[in-house]
């Protein structure tokens, strides 16, 4: 059995090198770090460390490592979070991987700003994209959110993002080589951050003292929406929607004939990773949806104006464009032409979950047609939902019927894509197929 024990460092002072990783790494056949390291853990006492070329080179190292024998690997803060502790179990399941924790910059950057991390978020951007909407929900809800940074993902970048989205009440620290002689730890309001340079490995605190605290309900009731003449899909129904949907917190869905944007503001607060497009073209259904939208402060809901398949169209499904694939689609509203709408979504890709609600006959036997045919969608589920709600007459009481719903839906079936502009199919490998 190889040993390899992965021993975070601390945020780069000797006074935050904990003892046990000291008395760890003497105790090993080989000691590997960062160069950056390499003085302070000779001061600590740790001898013959070997300077880490690269990952790759490292977990070569590991590979070639005779039987027995032990390996230290020291990496910056705590293993315990985005560092090559997960990497190297991965690579080398059979290895006896552990690792000894340190304290983290996320650590050093909350006592910097004086708070705690009970409730806190913590989100990365260093190395992968950061979620907008994620990062707005979670600077609203929580008292403090911290956000590993990169070249790309930087201090001066997320105060323009939390700027452009009218999060502004807010505090922000900016912190990098923490606890060394050159440490960088400035505070003040995001626009403050904009246009300021720092680091690739810089930490960020956002601190909310005017949270919103009100712990709210998983689902909303229809009473919470504005109103106005623009019909809405009740909440009964509504929830059974989301349900069947099977939303994750990174999903995207196109709500199209959005309405009062009922089904629009429920899958943005269960998506916050992820983004609501919600298609309208009723100019008096907009201004409620608009409402609703600010009210719900729902900042990964983007409304688009206009009869939806014209505006989709416009789009080519094979690029990456203004409108982002969608991973879920509800229509509420087709304008009609069902069959083309379904047509165009079934060129975006296979295993989109598409649902329509149908109310009269004449929808849900259209509906029924084009989800049942066979060649575009497969697993189709056809669920009819009836509700009744009490009504007081003098001294009984009687159970009124709603207008039944049917909710027809299905997967975009994955052996064949139909792309309506050219009239031919597209298999899974790209090659063309005359219809």
């Amino acid at each position: 059995m190889k040993y390899i024990t992965v021993i975070g460092s601390g945020p780069g002072c000797e006074d935050y090198l904990l003892p046990a990783a000291v008395k760890t790494a003497q105790n090993c056949d080989r000691v590997v770090a960062d160069k950056r390291m390499v003085a302070m853990l000779e001061k600590a006492g740790v001898t013959s460390v070997e300077t880490m070329e690269s990952v790759v080179q490292t977990l070569s190292d590991m590979e070639a490592m005779e039987e027995e024998s032990r390996m230290a690997l020291f990496v910056s803060g705590d293993p315990a979070y985005y560092s090559m502790y997960r990497m190297v179990k991965r690579v080398y399941p059979d290895m006896c991987v552990d690792y000894i924790p340190g304290i983290s910059s996320l650590q050093m950057m909350a006592a910097r700003a004086g708070v705690t991390m009970e409730d806190a978020a913590i989100l990365s951007g260093h190395g992968r994209a950061l979620s907008i909407s994620e990062l707005y929900f979670d600077v609203r809800k929580r008292e403090a959110v911290f956000v590993l940074c990169d070249g790309l993902c930087t201090p001066s970048w997320i105060g323009e993002k939390l700027v452009e989205g009218g999060v502004t009440d807010v505090q922000m620290w900016a912190g990098s080589r923490l606890t060394y002689e050159d440490e960088i730890c400035d505070q003040g309001s995001p626009e403050s951050f904009i246009g300021k340079n720092y680091p690739a490995l810089t930490v960020v605190c956002i601190k909310n003292e005017h949270r919103n605290k009100k712990e709210e309900t998983v689902l909303v009731r229809d009473e919470q929406f504005c109103r106005n003449a623009t019909p809405m899909t009740r909440e009964e129904i509504r929830w059974s929607v989301i349900g069947k949907l099977e939303l994750k917190p990174s999903s995207v869905l196109w709500d199209i004939g959005a309405g009062t944007g009922s089904i629009s503001i429920e899958a943005a607060r269960l998506c916050p990773k992820g983004q609501v497009i919600s298609f309208e073209r009723n100019p008096r259904a907009l201004e409620i949806l608009e409402e609703n939208k600010e009210r719900f402060e729902a900042d990964n809901m983007r409304i688009i104006s206009g009869d939806a398949l014209e505006v989709l169209m416009d789009q080519d499904p094979k690029q990456t464009d203004a409108i982002p694939k969608p991973t879920h689609v509800f229509l509420g509203g087709t304008g009609g032409d069902l069959e083309a709408l379904l047509d165009r979504i079934a060129a975006y890709g296979p295993w989109i979950q598409v649902m329509i609600s149908c109310v009269t006959l004449e929808t849900t036997a259209k509906a029924v047609q084009s989800f049942c045919r066979g060649d575009r969608f497969c697993d189709v589920d056809i669920v009819t939902i009836q509700t009744e709600h009490g009504r007081t007459v003098g001294d009984y009481h009687l159970m009124e019927a709603d207008h039944r719903v049917t909710l027809i839906s299905g997967k975009v079936n994955d052996t064949r894509i139909l792309w309506p502009e050219t009239l031919k199919y597209i298999d899974t490998e790209g090659q063309d197929k005359e219809t």
